[in-house]
Order: structure tokens, then sequence, then C-alpha cells
């Protein structure tokens, strides 16, 4: 099973040693000790939680959320974790973006709870949006290929034998076509609903399509 990623961010390395000590076995961890090394290391290690402090010099937990929020949306959850327990402080992180929060010391178990349940959710809310596109093709795309198979089908039933060969070869390649383009729809439904009922473990990934706008630039240029 693809372990989670977490992202630990923390001026204090007592702080982070204690984090390692409660995560490492279940997760892939990765620190960061100031907010400049924790944009970068969201950047590259795209975690799927975050554990921010909020204590930092320079750039603060605060302003660190904001920057993320502002560049991966809602894909990554973020935990404030502080020293501050008044309810100003709690707000301050939420309106930065913040999903929820923690105060230091934080008791072990309740940071495991709250790392397990918006790990959940995370997911949930992943396959809630691939979910939404996919219907969302499948509503436009799919009625092309039926159209083509039915359209088919019923010249031929209308036509019974008096059909030409030549014809008849074009409209079965139609009605596979056609078929074959639907299989590929049904084939994504499924990979959705595996999705859904927790049999595969959804992981977004980096792609760079810089060579594909570069080939599609080249070839209008032509």
């Amino acid at each position: 099973m693809i372990r989670k990623r977490i992202l630990a961010v923390d001026d204090n390395d007592t702080n982070l040693d204690i984090l390692r000590e409660i995560l490492d076995d279940d997760y892939r961890l990765e620190m960061a000790r100031d907010g400049a090394e924790a944009l970068a290391k969201a950047r590259e290690f795209r975690p799927d939680l975050i554990l921010l402090d909020v204590m930092m010099p320079e750039l603060d937990g605060l302003e660190v959320c904001r920057r993320l929020r502002a560049s991966t949306g809602g894909y990554v959850k973020i935990i404030m974790v502080s020293a501050k327990i008044s309810t100003a402080d709690r707000l301050a992180g939420y309106e930065a973006g913040a999903d929820d929060y923690i105060t230091k010391p934080f008791d072990e178990d309740e940071l495991l709870a709250k790392v397990r349940v918006h790990l959940r959710l995370k997911s949930v809310e992943e396959v809630d949006h691939v979910k939404c596109r996919l219907l969302e093709v499948l509503q436009h795309g799919n009625r092309t290929p039926l159209t083509h198979i039915l359209g088919a089908a019923e010249l031929l039933q209308a036509r019974g034998d008096n059909v030409s060969a030549e014809d008849r070869k074009e409209w079965l390649n139609n009605i596979v076509t056609a078929a074959q383009r639907l299989q590929r729809w049904v084939e994504r439904a499924e990979v959705l609903v595996a999705l859904l009922s927790g049999r595969v473990d959804l992981e977004f990934q980096e792609v760079d399509l810089r060579p594909l706008v570069e080939g599609i630039a080249a070839g209008l240029a032509v």
C-alpha cells in the first residue's frame, strides 16, 4: 500500500524528532526547518498533509499557509501546530487556510487521530473530484459512440440482405470502433468504482507538459 506523504515544518529540531518518532513508521515523512524550505519541499515532495509550526523566523506559519493555499488549492491538508492557544490565534490559522489546529505540547494520540482523519478526508475529496470530472466527460462523450452503434445496427436491420458487401463492412467497422470507444469509458468508470470502494489509493503526480506543448506549438508554426 502506498504510504501517505507528510511534511513536518518546525524550526525546533527537538519537535521534529518527536514528530519523526510518532509518524515515521506509518508515513513517508519529510522535514523542513523554516518557511522558505517548507515551500520548496512542498513543491518537490507534494505532501498529502503538512504539520506546520506557526512561530518561525522570517516566514511564519500563517504566511506559509497562505502561500501554500495559493499554489496548491485544497489538495493538501494543513494542520497548524502552535503553542498559541487563544481563540484569536486559532481563527487566524483557519483564515490563513489551515484545515485544523493543534496546540503544543500536543498529545500523541490526538495528533495521530487528526492526521488520520484529514488524510481520509483528502482521499474522499480527491475521489469526488475525479468522479465529477469523469461523469462530466461521460455525460458528453458517450452519446456519440452509442449513436454510431445504434445507427449502423438499425441500418443493417432495416436493409437486411439488401446490403452491399462494401456497405456492410463499413457499418460493421463503425459499430466496432464506436463499441471500442464505449468500452474505454466503461473501463474508466470501473477505475472510478475501485477508487470509491477504497481498492485503489489515488495518488496525484506532477507531469511535465512542456514537451507536449512545445510539440503542438511547433506543429502550429508549420
